[in-house]
């Protein structure tokens, strides 16, 4: 099992809530989980807003850091295409490590932004800007049984997130768990 950060551990939180809000009843929901899928503008603005990203950042940062495109901050920053060309490497690297992802680049994209924008609008204090973007996506795909290395799903998803962690997603959302990994 992996020994995650105060960091991680939050990840983890917020991206099983929105790998479930696609299951989720809106009237069982106390605050707005909905699917509202945030662009990259709305995100970037955000950043800016909260002060995640200084004014006059964006540009600076892109032209001196181009080779640190998997972390969190220069996700804010890229554009659609550039966000789904690193989904796309990384479904690479994964697939060199004999790994299949099968959901498509874009649903990745959409799903780290979403991520990203909740952690930010949360002001959580552990959200880091130099999380990596391969670790975030490993997540996802772990957490909705579309990371494929061969194995027992269920076992992948103990192994990364950890066993309380697991059998706390299985206990509260025993739906979805089963949706991703019944079979398995």
């Amino acid at each position: 099992m992996i020994n995650y950060c105060k960091s991680c551990r939050f990840l983890v939180a917020i991206t099983i809530c929105f790998v479930l809000c696609e299951f989720a009843d809106s009237s069982d929901l106390s605050h707005d989980l909905s699917n509202k899928q945030y662009t990259d503008n709305e995100l970037r603005q955000l950043a800016l807003e909260t002060g995640i990203l200084p004014a006059g950042y964006e540009d600076a940062f892109i032209k001196k850091d181009l080779e640190k495109r998997d972390m969190v901050i220069v996700w804010i920053l890229l554009s659609q295409d550039d966000k789904i060309k690193i989904v796309e490497n990384i479904k690479k690297e994964f697939i060199k490590n004999n790994v299949v992802i099968l959901k498509n680049s874009i649903y990745y994209v959409n799903k780290i932004n979403n991520i990203i924008y909740q952690s930010i609008l949360s002001r959580d204090a552990n959200f880091r800007l130099d999380d990596k973007i391969k670790s975030l996506m490993k997540l996802i795909a772990v957490i909705e049984g579309d990371y494929d290395d061969g194995r027992n799903k269920k076992d992948v998803l103990v192994e990364y997130i950890g066993e309380d962690a697991a059998n706390e997603y299985k206990f509260q959302y025993p739906f979805e768990f089963e949706s991703f990994f019944g079979d398995n």
